[in-house]
């Protein structure tokens, strides 16, 4: 084919038509076709974060309480269980303690003061049992559990200063201990001589009444006989400071425990119920369900450690007891007996097993049978930390 007839050919074969227009209509968007980033977030996320924020909010807030709360109660059994070991060395001490009997001991030979009918007892037997009560005079004296054992009467309505040195029941004298607990309780009351002007309160900016004395005694006295009358001087650096306050303002110190609130201390806890020591409520229930030979069996089988001739047996008493160490715990309410009835709040008597008033006993809960709160009462007094229950501590010695 001549050149001028292949060109012919070439214009005048179609040519293929070009599709690059068509795609890219086909893959554009109109301008309101296109997505836009939104700027904010809608209602319905807001709200939904919102909650979640809260809900992992309120799990980290609940587990650092329980953390808390966890250390304040590890925190108290270990303070509880550090005092419990300085205490009972030295109340196993009295086993061997020697006792001088004053020469007039037999004028004050009262069962009413003693729980112990001496008319009773062989005469041969008198002078021993003279001596189990001089040994629980010198425990009362030496291990306080209310400032009415050193006043030696209920402490008045207006407190003043009492001797330091006084006559024993019992006692041919006072220990020295008495004597640092006297001056102690000398430097706390409103009525003082040296110097002469009362001591004032630092919550009340008053001077101390009656109800400031009393309000956390029996904490205030396990204070004295920690750091006066164990650890050999050296108790003082057992303790942090975070362990000890004064709750009341009154001036005498306080353990406290991790919630802050006093450490209280019974010496002889009859109504006390537990695995550690047999009680009033124990020995009733022993009573109903076997018969009262089982008491006396009960009795004789655990009995005072310190009364070592038995002579005190009589009426279902005698029994070993255990000192009481005890918190409140977390709801920061004992509902445990402290008191007797009346403003005397327990006259202090040398019987371990008298009960102050109405039949009820140091100790013993607070609940009432016929009380519609006996639920909570209940729950008051199950939550409480104390050395009867304190992981080893609740074995019995």
């Amino acid at each position: 084919m001549s050149e001028v007839g292949s060109r012919k050919w070439e214009v005048g074969r179609a040519q293929p038509a070009s599709h690059e227009p068509l795609r890219r209509h086909l893959f554009q968007h109109p301008a309101s076709h296109i997505p836009h980033r939104r700027q904010a977030f809608t209602l319905v996320e807001l709200l939904v974060s919102i909650t979640i924020i809260s809900i992992l909010a309120a799990l980290l807030l609940g587990a650092a309480a329980v953390a808390a709360e966890t250390a304040r109660d590890a925190r108290t059994k270990a303070l509880v269980a550090r005092l419990h070991t300085l205490l009972m060395e030295r109340y196993d001490g009295y086993r061997n303690r020697r006792v001088e009997l004053n020469a007039s001991w037999a004028a004050n030979a009262n069962p009413v003061v003693t729980g112990i009918d001496f008319t009773a007892l062989d005469p041969s037997y008198r002078e021993a049992a003279a001596r189990l009560v001089g040994l629980r005079e010198l425990m009362k004296l030496e291990m306080p559990d209310r400032w009415s054992d050193i006043v030696g009467s209920a402490v008045p309505v207006s407190p003043g200063e009492i001797a330091t040195s006084p006559a024993g029941a019992f006692l041919q004298r006072t220990p020295t201990l008495y004597s640092v607990y006297a001056r102690a309780y000398n430097a706390i009351v409103p009525n003082r001589t040296a110097p002469a002007t009362a001591y004032i309160n630092t919550q009340t900016n008053l001077p101390n009444t009656r109800d400031d004395i009393v309000e956390n005694e029996s904490a205030e006295c396990l204070y004295l006989i920690i750091m006066n009358a164990t650890g050999d001087g050296e108790t003082r650096g057992l303790f942090k400071d975070s362990d000890i306050d004064d709750t009341d303002g009154d001036g005498a110190p306080e353990f406290v425990d991790g919630w802050g609130n006093p450490i209280a201390f019974l010496r002889w806890a009859p109504g006390f119920d537990t695995d550690v020591q047999l009680s009033v409520a124990s020995l009733r229930r022993t009573e109903q369900k076997i018969g009262a030979n089982a008491v006396g069996e009960a009795i004789l089988a655990d009995h005072d450690p310190f009364d070592i001739f038995q002579l005190d047996r009589t009426n279902a008493r005698g029994w070993r007891l255990q000192p009481l160490i005890i918190s409140a715990g977390s709801d920061e309410e004992y509902g445990i007996r402290f008191d007797g009835d009346g403003v005397t709040e327990y006259i202090p008597r040398l019987d371990p097993y008298d009960d102050v008033g109405s039949g009820n006993y140091l100790g013993e809960a607070t609940d009432d049978p016929t009380d519609l709160a006996i639920d909570l009462d209940s729950e008051l007094y199950a939550d409480n930390i104390h050395n009867h229950n304190v992981g080893a501590l609740s074995r019995k010695r």
